[in-house]
């Protein structure tokens, strides 16, 4: 009996440990195994890049990111109200673009600002699309973070957060 527990304790720090690297590229979609969320593949320019906080970032051409965090568990409001806590300390000059838009069928909140070279750590200013999620019980956040030609990036990142779907938002997905 002895032996047969600590197999058992075994698999299951090993499903621990598997679950807790996050999500897997599978047949052209990330998977969270955790929660069960999915989201296409971007193109092949976009590489997984490890950033702490996030769920999944990939970093692009020259230095662009885009990162997707869930958050569950945490009070929901409509996804504006949310969206607001993205652009603290940014100056109200910076915003280019705000809307409502769905993604998987729950409400979402787009908007575009311009962080000022005095406001980040880079000297170069870069432009920032975030969108925010609520669902039944977690809220998605996606970003987009570049400088440059950010018309060439917006419809790789745009298609990316369109295609995600949620999972099914059980209690356990706010652990």
């Amino acid at each position: 009996m002895k032996g047969a527990r600590g197999g058992i304790a075994a698999l299951a720090l090993l499903a621990v440990v598997a679950c807790a690297r996050g999500p897997v590229l599978e047949g052209g979609a990330f998977r969270d195994p955790t929660r069960g969320w999915s989201i296409a593949a971007p193109p092949a320019e976009w590489s997984v890049a490890h950033v702490k906080g996030a769920d999944l970032t990939l970093r692009g051409p020259r230095g662009a990111r885009m990162s997707l965090q869930v958050r569950c568990g945490v009070a929901l409001a409509a996804p504006e109200v949310l969206a607001r806590d993205l652009r603290i300390g940014i100056a109200a000059s910076g915003l280019r673009d705000q809307r409502e838009v769905s993604i998987d069928g729950r409400p979402a909140w787009v908007q575009v600002f311009d962080v000022a070279p005095g406001e980040s750590e880079s000297a170069v200013g870069v432009r920032v699309k975030a969108v925010t999620r609520t669902g039944a019980r977690c809220v998605e956040d996606f970003v987009l973070v570049a400088s440059g030609d950010w018309s060439a990036l917006e419809p790789a990142f745009d298609a990316w957060w369109a295609s995600f779907r949620a999972g099914p938002e059980t209690a356990s997905a706010a652990q």
